[in-house]
């Protein structure tokens, strides 16, 4: 059986504002802040974060979080926007900043990178990028 699980701390927000999650039967939806995941040590066969890491907080403590909660040999695959810093996106990620927070992971490498997401383009400097472990 495969459980998902989907972090956000707006998900109280969501759910005043009406977010239908139980059409979600399938997903437990979890309120909860990346730096501070709260799951148990070695939880996770495989994270998956998409167009996310670069909204956190602390983003080396936030690798520091997924490598404890994922188990020994767990997956990794993440979308990765890169982008200059702005008042809601603060955080600049780029590919050292990447190999850097996630060198605990062997294996961990980009595996794309483009201007284009679903036929819309990317600002002049940005660009989408996928890291994998597999």
């Amino acid at each position: 059986d495969i459980e998902l699980y989907c972090l956000d701390p707006l998900m109280g927000k969501y759910l005043d504002a009406g977010f239908p999650i139980h059409y979600y039967d399938n997903v437990r939806f979890v309120q909860g802040h990346s730096e501070n995941l709260p799951f148990p040590d070695n939880y996770f066969d495989c994270v998956i974060s998409v167009n996310a890491i670069d909204h956190v907080d602390d983003f080396e403590k936030t690798a520091q979080e997924i490598h404890r909660v994922l188990k020994t040999n767990g997956k990794i695959r993440m979308h990765v926007h890169y982008h200059q810093p702005t008042i809601p996106e603060p955080l600049e990620i780029n590919d050292a900043r990447m190999q850097q927070a996630f060198s605990w992971s062997s294996n961990f490498k980009k595996i794309h990178q483009s201007e284009i997401k679903h036929g819309s383009r990317a600002l002049p400097g940005e660009s989408y990028t996928v890291w994998t472990n597999f």
